[in-house]
């Protein structure tokens, strides 16, 4: 069983990008305690990664937004990959 097995706004320390941008790191093994609030852990084998949107807004509705592409790291602008 994951000990931490969700990543959300009111989680703690999380860290924004000076764009406003939120970048979740979704692995096996921590990234490291500097980038953990952040991080959502994933078990080793595959797995289903799902976003829950509570009162969701028109655009969500009628399906104008999407939620942005999941991006292996290593292909990520401005990767952190490897650190």
């Amino acid at each position: 069983m994951i000990a931490k097995p969700r990543t959300g706004d009111r989680t703690p320390g999380l860290v924004y990008g000076p764009d406003g941008s939120l970048k979740i790191v979704v692995q096996n093994e921590s990234p490291g305690q500097d980038r953990e609030s952040n991080w959502l852990p994933a078990p080793p084998e595959g797995f289903m990664l799902m976003m829950r949107l509570y009162r969701p807004g028109p655009a969500i509705l009628d399906r104008t937004w999407q939620p942005p592409a999941i991006v292996p790291a290593d292909r990520a602008p401005g990767s952190c990959a490897g650190r």
